[in-house]
């Protein structure tokens, strides 16, 4: 439909019902086509972007070992702008395999 209202008479009440019916279809997919999209918005967001606590737990620390591994410039943070930290997984993930990589090193 595009918008523009139509005059039915009794006649066209199955016509007039089932243009409603796959008008209100259209508007289904277009939800679910949305929906779909906003997903994934959140789902990227949530899995690349970790806050402290998502962070620690993730590289298996306590949260005040990684706030000193912050501080001392051994893990990379990010302001939000409000004053908050968050991580980013892909430099946790190179953080892990650094780690990995000097431990191998040390045990030869």
């Amino acid at each position: 439909m595009n918008g523009a209202t139509k005059e039915y008479t009794f006649n066209d009440i199955p016509t007039a019902l089932a243009e409603l019916i796959i008008e209100v279809q259209r508007l289904k997919e277009a939800v679910k086509s949305r929906d779909a999209v906003l997903d994934e918005i959140k789902t990227a967001l949530v899995s690349d972007r970790l806050n402290g606590k998502q962070a620690a737990k993730f590289l298996g620390i306590h949260v005040s070992t990684l706030i000193r591994k912050v501080d001392e410039g051994i893990i990379p943070a990010h302001d939000d702008g409000s004053g908050a930290r968050y991580y980013l997984r892909k430099e946790l993930e190179g953080y892990l395999l650094d780690n990995k990589i000097d431990k191998r090193v040390e045990n030869r």
